[in-house]
């Protein structure tokens, strides 16, 4: 049977209130099942999280013995076997940390929909070696040098990066920005939305405006660096701006060095 037939089952037995432990549920199926019905807040989960979530478990699971597995017979065992499997190829303690976190998810949903009897992630990453790698922030004195020694070397490069320390938005919020996006007379940078540079659909990548990761819009005050670096910018508007157009976007703020739209994945 297809995905679609099996979700199709799968609802209609959720919907009599049926137990479904005796279905042949596999954890492809169900990972399929989980991302179409998933709710974070009352919403179904972002295009570009479904997209992440999909290209991750496509790559390393898909295809795998524990992929074609019924979720009804998988044990502990075999998730820490999986893990094991990732770490002999290299794949990173964060990567592997990530599977946990959403294959937790995937049995959870089946647990409470009482398609499966247990959760097998339990403590599973218990048996990889390794740890977060821990991030250290700048401190004030080294962004200033940082920003001094930019200044002096690499123009452009300085006001990219005194925009994202002065407004702390994501890069891909960065990319897209817009003039339309900025009001100058009130000091206020408008986010609600981003660019990313990838594949759709199985098709060649591309670049394609999305919500942002929470679907919230923000305003961003403009600090006096902030507003410095898009005076200048402004400034050489007529210079610099380039005829793209993105999903009705237009007017870029931010370009590579040799002119194109900044690719972010």
């Amino acid at each position: 049977k297809s995905l679609r037939e099996k979700e199709s089952e799968i609802e209609v037995m959720l919907s009599q209130g049926m137990t479904g432990l005796g279905m042949d549920i596999t954890l492809n199926e169900m990972f399929e099942y989980y991302i179409s019905h998933k709710k974070h807040k009352g919403k179904p989960l972002a295009e570009n999280t479904v997209f992440n979530y999909r290209v991750m478990y496509d790559k390393n699971v898909k295809n795998s013995i524990h992929g074609n597995m019924r979720i009804s017979d998988i044990r502990k065992a075999n998730i820490t076997d999986f893990y094991e499997g990732l770490q002999e190829r290299g794949i990173s303690y964060g990567t592997i940390s990530f599977f946990q976190k959403l294959l937790s998810s995937v049995f959870n949903m089946a647990l409470e929909n009482e398609m499966t009897q247990s959760n097998p992630t339990k403590r599973a990453l218990d048996v990889v070696a390794g740890t977060h790698k821990r991030r250290e922030a700048l401190t004030q004195k080294q962004q200033e040098e940082f920003l001094s020694y930019l200044y002096k070397q690499d123009r452009d490069m300085y006001r990219k990066v005194a925009f994202l320390l002065g407004t702390m938005c994501r890069v891909s919020e960065f990319a897209g920005l817009t003039w339309d996006d900025i009001d100058m007379k009130g000091r206020i940078i408008t986010i609600d939305y981003q660019l990313q540079y990838k594949k759709f659909d199985d098709d060649e990548p591309k670049y394609r405006i999305n919500a942002t990761k929470n679907t919230h819009t923000r305003k961003i005050p403009m600090s006096d660096d902030v507003y410095e670096v898009l005076c200048e910018l402004r400034k050489y508007y007529f210079i610099l701006r380039k005829d793209y157009c993105v999903d009705g976007k237009t007017d870029f703020v931010f370009y590579s060095k040799t002119g194109t739209l900044l690719n972010i994945g």
